[in-house]
């Protein structure tokens, strides 16, 4: 069986520059460097932020290769750049679902390359939760992309039988 789900978008540039503008306006606004150009700001936040990147980690980029001079104030404003990229990231997800028409390519039950597909996930956008094999841990659990999701074998009509019932009786 084949997994026909498009590539999920990365994020967007355009989403990086509103998020770096965005922290900026929260540096100049919250803290004491009120004197800061803000388009200057923003780009050179662009320029040396990188997905995964915490506050830390960008001010002493800001400091090694752009002169700024980041204090704690500064600190905890830089603090809202990966939540201003996940915003719109997650924002700009939801928009390729919608009009890709996103839907779980497998059923639950189905095997994976993986291991068991258990649902899907809740809290994430177009994922799994999957089963490892011979993993000992009850409540522990993959974390798949639709996309990503290898189809290995269908899942047993007993599976499909008993997870009918639960969804009866729930």
């Amino acid at each position: 069986m084949q997994n026909n789900t498009p590539k999920r978008p990365t994020i967007s540039r355009q989403a990086v520059l509103i998020a770096a503008r965005q922290t900026a306006a929260s540096v100049i606004n919250t803290t004491s460097h009120c004197n800061l150009d803000l388009n200057h700001l923003s780009e050179t936040i662009v320029r040396h932020w990188r997905n995964g990147m915490d506050a830390y980690e960008l001010a002493k980029k800001l400091e090694a290769y752009s002169r700024y001079r980041p204090d704690m104030e500064m600190l905890n404003a830089l603090e809202k750049m990966n939540r201003n990229v996940d915003i719109l990231y997650r924002d700009q997800l939801e928009n390729w679902i919608n009009t890709q028409d996103i839907k779980p390519p497998f059923p639950i039950g189905t095997e994976i390359k993986e291991g068991i597909i258990k649902r899907v996930d809740p809290y994430g956008i177009a994922r799994y939760m999957i089963r490892v094999r011979d993993c000992k841990e009850p409540s522990s659990y993959l974390l798949k992309n639709f996309e990503d999701a290898v189809w290995v074998s269908a899942p047993e009509a007993k599976f499909l039988q008993s997870n009918s019932i639960k969804c009866l009786n729930a």
